[in-house]
């Protein structure tokens, strides 16, 4: 999709992969700090949600309409990746249910609304964990300040 910027594109390809570079060198450094969350978005959120970006987006008839919005998209997810912004890591067992017929409900939910919609639902669930993670830590970060 970039191709069509020539340079441009090519810049902000390379500030992707650059970001991406930063993330884990800083990882490798800070990892034992990062146990119940971690500090930036992880390259991986970020490549698969990038990823997903790019499925849904072979659903468009238009792409040329929507190539700034992705430099900007790419952009951002660079930005975070090498931000201090915490997102949750999913590494406390809070997130498990607690009893085996909840997890077969929720796996067969899922299964059968990923079939449906697979790259919608993968777009979904990126974007629910990159938007959620920045107003869950904004919110308690207000929260701690009004106290």
């Amino acid at each position: 999709y970039l191709d069509e910027l020539g340079v441009l594109g090519v810049v902000v390809s390379s500030f992707f992969l650059f970001a991406g570079l930063l993330r884990l060198a800083r990882f490798n450094i800070i990892s034992s700090r990062q146990t119940l969350y971690f500090i930036g978005l992880p390259t991986t959120a970020a490549g698969c949600f990038l990823a997903t970006m790019v499925l849904y987006m072979g659903d468009l008839e238009r792409l040329s309409d929507f190539v700034f919005f992705f430099l900007f998209l790419i952009c951002s997810l660079a930005v975070l990746m090498v931000s201090r912004v915490p997102f949750l890591a999913f590494k406390s067992k809070s997130f498990r249910l607690k009893k085996n017929w909840q997890k077969l409900v929720a796996t067969v939910l899922f299964a059968f609304i990923a079939t449906l919609r697979f790259n919608v639902v993968l777009l979904l669930l990126f974007g629910l964990y990159l938007i959620g993670s920045i107003f869950y830590f904004g919110f308690h970060r207000l929260k701690k300040k009004n106290l």
